[in-house]
């Protein structure tokens, strides 16, 4: 019911599902792009909304820092994103992988220790 009392009537286009899916998209991939370039540290909501072409606003919606990198992993990783009931849920989920691997592999899944000058040697300077 409305405030006057009358019954409202449910809102529902497909076309705007469809436009917010690809701007969720977006902004995943950004996520995962600029993660893989700049760690989790360095990469922010407003560089993210740049790099997507979105607000920030728009990326805050779409969930807090570690639920866009979850999401980022789980795209990069598996091809597919496993959505919560809250797009902001930060829960752990069992793992389920998508039936057919992705082309493509995670941006920083050839990540090491050795491959990056700034580790410190045993621990020692």
């Amino acid at each position: 019911m409305s405030v006057t009392g009358s019954p409202t009537r449910g809102y529902r286009s497909d076309l705007r599902r469809r436009q917010a899916a690809e701007t969720r998209a977006r902004i995943v991939a950004a996520a995962a792009e600029l993660f893989g370039e700049l760690g989790y540290a360095g990469t922010t909501l407003a560089r993210i909304a740049e790099r997507a072409q979105v607000s920030v606003e728009t990326v805050q919606k779409a969930g807090p820092k570690a639920a866009l990198m979850r999401a980022a992993v789980e795209v990069s990783s598996f091809g597919v994103e496993e959505r919560s009931s809250s797009p902001t849920s930060t829960r752990a989920r069992p793992f389920s992988p998508c039936p057919t691997p992705p082309s493509w592999r995670c941006p920083w899944a050839s990540w090491s220790p050795r491959s990056t000058s700034a580790w410190p040697v045993s621990g020692r300077r």
